[in-house]
């Protein structure tokens, strides 16, 4: 079975050398790696691993108006914002329910490449980090990109491989 994307939505705040080795064993692997940022910023404003790590498009969390949401995570190792307030999400027992997080941010960008992906197989996971920072023609109010999807597939298209 071929894996394309893993998305992690956990994170800690301790660095672990295992951790960091099946990261870059599967970044070696052109598997793309997409973490939560964590969603402590009230408390602690510091990205947590697996986040943290270079080989991992860390992704914190926007509000509906584009601004950071107030719990996530921000710091040099964000990739890019993407919705994570205030969204419709399933629950345990089966309803629906309303959700923020970084979680739900990360779900979002992982999604959308994932799209990409099935646009274009032949995209490998530098090509789709690359996307990402080339979309992200908005920022927040405080200068964060923000993953912007119907860029992505522009500049996809312009770049078949």
């Amino acid at each position: 079975m071929d894996i394309d994307i893993i998305l992690m939505s956990f994170g800690g705040s301790k660095d672990s050398r295992i951790l960091k080795e099946a990261i870059k064993k599967a970044d070696s692997e052109n598997i793309t790696l997409i973490a939560s940022t964590g969603n402590t910023a009230l408390s602690n404003n510091s990205i947590t691993y697996p986040a943290k790590y270079e080989e991992v498009i860390a992704v914190g969390a926007i509000t509906e108006n584009n601004e950071r949401w107030v719990g996530s995570n921000t710091g040099k190792e964000l990739t890019v914002m993407a919705p994570g307030h205030k969204i419709l999400s399933t629950s345990i027992d089966g309803n629906y329910t309303i959700r923020s997080g970084t979680s739900l941010a990360a779900a979002h960008v992982a999604g959308g490449l994932a799209l990409l992906l099935s646009y274009n197989p032949l995209l490998d996971n530098k090509d789709l980090r690359e996307i990402i920072i080339q979309s992200s023609i908005k920022k927040t109010p405080d200068g964060y990109r923000i993953f912007n999807l119907e860029e992505a597939f522009k500049i996809c298209k312009n770049s078949e491989k």
